[in-house]
């Protein structure tokens, strides 16, 4: 698998056109997604967002799910 990235159509529709959108999507292998996801994980779980309160484990992996363990892995076609 070769690292790209590709023009992929979103469910977003111009106002003015009424014409789908497109974004450049990163297409990586799995185990990239799932190291993006550990990576935010880890940078969330330790703050504190009073003095004397961390956020738990548990809300930091949930929030952590923004990365896709699955994200744009190949070209649809």
């Amino acid at each position: 698998m070769t690292w790209t990235s590709v023009r992929v159509q979103t469910d977003i529709h111009d106002p003015a056109t009424g014409e789908p959108l497109y974004v450049d999507a990163k297409v990586r292998p799995c185990w990239y997604w799932f190291a993006m996801k550990v990576k935010l994980f880890l940078s969330i779980v330790w703050r504190e967002w009073e003095p004397g309160y961390r956020i738990g484990w548990g809300t930091a992996w949930a929030v952590a799910g923004i990365v896709h363990d699955d994200g744009l892995t190949r070209r649809r076609g």
